[in-house]
């Protein structure tokens, strides 16, 4: 065996998160969501005796927050992603497979069982870009080749209900949040997620009436658009918080 394919199938078992929060079928949403929430999991796997019936995602909770569905009576195993796409251990492969898999199908968290199908653990996106660490690989980049440029806005006064409904109408992670500054519209000063609608439905938050402005993570860092990637990565780090966010701006 190469190092390379030794190496890479390393990195796979590293990547493989192998204890996702696994509920029953019959777990009520309401619990599942408090559970996703207090484990801050990105999913929930739904299993019954080691077999994997469905999965139910940050993207799932927003879904249904938007739709302003209640979740009184409601059982996980209604609402879940049923048969989610999954691979066993021996055809993973290696970490490139999975990454592959992942693009490919367009989805962020990937099951792995063993061969008769029992569930071993989960791969995301996130986890892959943990261990394949590309601060090297990027550190002469700038920041501007590899930021987002579609960013979805609301104001301050926008309710965390319609920030939910666009967050579903675009299919965005999240909504960077805008005040009014010097007579410049789209002044970046806060952002809410996925993870916080998680978070907030969780907390059984009256979404109509509460203000983004109330709600969002803040502050943002701002960084001019040629900054380098290395500096950008060692301005986060710094940071030493996971409620500092980024936005760019030319005229810095």
């Amino acid at each position: 065996m190469s190092a390379r394919v030794f190496d890479t199938q390393s990195l796979l078992q590293q990547a493989l998160d192998p204890k996702p929060p696994v509920l029953p079928p019959d777990t009520s949403l309401k619990v599942a969501i408090a559970a996703m929430s207090q484990a801050r999991a990105s999913c929930i796997l739904i299993a019954q005796q080691q077999q994997l019936l469905g999965i139910f995602t940050e993207r799932d909770v927003v879904k249904i927050t938007a739709s302003e569905i209640p979740l009184e009576g409601l059982a996980i195993s209604e609402v879940m992603t049923l048969n989610p796409i999954t691979l066993s251990l021996a055809q993973a492969g290696d970490i490139f497979s999975v990454l592959t898999v992942l693009r490919s199908a367009k989805i962020r968290h990937l099951p792995i069982t063993d061969e008769p199908g029992n569930l071993l653990g989960t791969i995301t996106g996130e986890s892959i870009r943990q261990i394949l660490k590309p601060r090297d690989l990027l550190h002469m980049r700038r920041a501007e080749e590899i930021m987002t440029a579609e960013v979805i806005v609301a104001s301050t006064s926008t309710s965390v209900l319609e920030v939910a409904k666009k967050m579903q109408n675009y299919r965005k992670s999240c909504i960077v949040i805008c005040g009014n500054s010097h007579h410049k519209l789209h002044q970046p000063v806060g952002i809410i997620t996925e993870r916080d609608i998680v978070k907030f439905k969780a907390a059984e938050l009256d979404f109509a009436s509460t203000k983004a402005v109330a709600a969002m993570s803040c502050p943002l860092l701002r960084l001019p658009l040629k900054l380098r990637c290395g500096r950008l990565m060692s301005s986060c780090s710094s940071t030493a918080s996971d409620d500092w966010w980024w936005w760019m701006r030319e005229d810095i």
